[in-house]
């Protein structure tokens, strides 16, 4: 007898265990959601290049500017107007970089000055690497020169970036607002051409906190509920072992 009323102070005490860590855990998951509160998002914009500068812009806090500048025109002839209302040279294939003024830095990839092509629910924050498009220009989506030596020569060619025509990603970036580092997202259609490329919609973090590509948007992204409801289940899973 006094075997079995130890067993059974054993089981009570590993179900009041279980319970808390039950409840521990609801909260710590639950603590995620209102972060979603923090999360500013333009809704579905659909913004095109403005005729004449041929330029995208989006005004983020702190005076800080998101631009989106262009390349030429498709067949690599240049309609004079490239970023900035600055005349570009003909060769260029039609393409697209990131600009901007006050603080606003782009995500690039490897090679140091290309943005980086992002999927939905990648990270956006502290551990990325960010250019000052201002002084690594350009930071381009997609971008090919094609330049000649001389008459008759041999061309050669200068590709950056990891767009292809007609795709849509997202891309990364950060600005500084009243000292805090916040981070974003865009969504960026590469057309052939300044009438079908668009910037889709943008997000950012107003907490200064990491941000996942697409999320405030209506994504599938992973849901608290889907957090808590697996934590739940390995918790039980564990309690079922200390049991056995």
């Amino acid at each position: 007898m006094p075997h079995q009323s130890a067993s059974k102070t054993n089981r009570f005490r590993a179900r009041a265990v279980s319970r808390d860590m039950l409840v521990g855990a609801a909260a710590t998951v639950l603590t995620v959601s209102p972060a979603a509160a923090d999360i500013v998002y333009s809704g579905l914009v659909n913004l095109e290049a403005a005729a004449g500068c041929r330029t995208i812009n989006v005004d983020l806090p702190g005076g800080n500017l998101l631009s989106i500048g262009f390349y030429g025109s498709s067949g690599g002839v240049s309609d004079g107007k490239g970023p900035g209302c600055r005349p570009t040279p003909r060769g260029e294939q039609f393409g697209a970089h990131l600009s901007g003024t006050g603080t606003l830095a782009g995500l690039v990839g490897a090679d140091g000055t290309s943005l980086e092509k992002l999927a939905a629910g990648d990270l956006i924050g502290t551990g990325g690497s960010y250019a000052d498009p201002q002084t690594t220009p350009p930071q381009p989506f997609y971008y090919q020169l094609i330049t000649a030596s001389g008459k008759g020569g041999a061309t050669s060619t200068d590709t950056r970036g990891d767009w292809s025509y007609g795709e849509t990603a997202f891309f990364g970036f950060a600005f500084v607002d009243s000292g805090a580092t916040h981070y974003g997202w865009g969504r960026f259609t590469l057309g052939t051409d300044f009438d079908d490329s668009r910037l889709v919609d943008y997000a950012y973090d107003n907490a200064g906190a990491a941000i996942q590509a697409g999320a405030g948007a209506d994504m599938p992204l992973p849901e608290p509920g889907t957090l808590l409801l697996t934590a739940i289940a390995g918790i039980a899973l564990l309690a079922q072992r200390r049991r056995a």
